[in-house]
């Protein structure tokens, strides 16, 4: 069932090429896939050799030398994510085993499905919007050449010399035909898997933090709905109901709710809910601590490379002489890495808040006025709630908005 409410970013990790953390392949398009796995990899990786040896070349002019500095990084970058998706592909799936198996201890689970429908189809059109501003225009920029080259033959007048999108070094000039078309189709393929890969990598920690969003939400209110079953009436009297709304117990002190039937039947019912409540909030717990650990380390490369990326591309849009195209292209790439570092950051603030807001809908409930066996219960889960949850980059960059803002 977790499949099928990440599968429009599981989606889009098969169109990245990247190894698929669950299984989510049917036998028929097994070859094909991995097929694409193997050109995508190799596009990155030629890619991040290519440019990565002029980038560290002598006698490169300074333009040059800043304009291969960002997409270098970049493709770094995609290279970690692309890495880290083979070596921990079974966390991944570990990962959806435990949602899956938390999502089928839910016996009543409409609230729940409806929540989590509502949530993923928000990640749903914003990881589609990240890609139309990153991945978009890649293979325009990469292919740039050759669509010029291609006008040019319609067009006599107009005045064309072969030229790369990306100043890269290669083992044989890359101006003379055909090696040209061969180069300007690399780094075409190159500039849209490099961003393809990042971006559907980050996307699918929006569907999965969405989940423990849409968990928190769920826990608190229904820990709100166990303690809204007790009620004290103006004239001090305890009444105590079920889910059906069928009051156990009418009494007024502690003495009398120790003899009364209908209250231990009560407390009977509010224990088993409550140590319920207990095993999913325990549930979400181990998960968030797996998603964290998991995430940790690619979270705190991915800040590390990204803040060099905005540096390096304000950089030359700053001192390097771009013309209206490309200032257009690294434009876009800069808001596109500052929309993913929000969109974390604010994912993070989201987790954080949900997980502090736990108790919130059992205050102003008489929680106090229950079973003094039930109120022990109360008291260790009220202590163990004080912590919040946190998403960080190995404890270095809490996901946060104030993160954000310091970035």
């Amino acid at each position: 069932m977790i499949e099928y409410y990440t599968k429009f970013n599981l989606h889009l990790y098969m169109f990245a090429g990247l190894q698929l953390p669950n299984g989510y392949l049917n036998t028929k398009f097994y070859y094909l896939y991995y097929l694409l796995m193997i050109f995508s990899d190799f596009t990155v990786f030629g890619s991040l050799v290519t440019i990565g040896i002029h980038f560290f070349s002598r006698n490169v002019p300074l333009s040059e030398r800043c304009f291969s500095g960002f997409t270098v990084i970049s493709t770094a970058q995609s290279t970690s994510k692309l890495i880290y998706c083979y070596l921990y592909k079974n966390k991944f799936k570990e990962i959806f085993q435990m949602w899956e198996k938390s999502y089928n201890n839910y016996k009543v689970r409409t609230d729940l499905e409806e929540k989590i429908a509502i949530k993923q189809r928000v990640v749903k059109y914003l990881s589609l919007f990240l890609f139309t501003v990153m991945v978009g225009p890649m293979i325009p920029w990469g292919s740039l050449p050759l669509f010029v080259k291609f006008v040019s033959l319609f067009i006599p007048s107009m005045p064309f010399k072969n030229f790369i999108a990306v100043p890269a070094w290669f083992p044989f000039d890359p101006l003379i035909s055909p090696a040209f078309e061969l180069t300007a189709l690399f780094q075409g393929f190159g500039a849209l898997y490099v961003n393809a890969k990042t971006i559907a990598f980050d996307c699918l920690l929006y569907s999965l933090g969405c989940l423990h969003i849409v968990y928190s939400e769920h826990l608190r209110q229904t820990f709100g709905r166990i303690i809204g079953r007790i009620h004290v009436a103006d004239n001090g009297k305890l009444s105590y109901a079920l889910n059906d709304g069928n009051i156990l117990a009418n009494q007024l002190d502690d003495d009398n709710l120790r003899e009364d039937k209908g209250t231990q039947n009560f407390v009977v019912h509010m224990e088993k809910d409550i140590i319920q409540w207990v095993k999913h909030h325990q549930e979400l717990i181990r998960v968030g601590n797996a998603l964290r650990k998991l995430y940790s380390p690619v979270l705190t490369m991915q800040f590390f490379l990204q803040l060099l990326i905005l540096c390096t591309n304000a950089f030359v849009v700053a001192s390097a002489k771009l013309d209206a195209v490309q200032l257009t292209f690294c434009g876009a790439y800069v808001i596109g890495n500052i929309l993913q570092l929000f969109v974390l950051s604010h994912l993070g603030e989201k987790i954080t808040s949900e997980s502090r807001r736990l108790m919130d809908d059992a205050y102003g409930k008489a929680w106090y006025a229950c079973h003094p066996s039930l109120r022990s219960y109360l008291k260790i889960i009220f202590l163990q709630c004080q912590k919040p949850f946190k998403m960080s980059a190995l404890g270095v960059f809490p996901l946060s908005i104030e993160t954000f803002k310091n970035v």
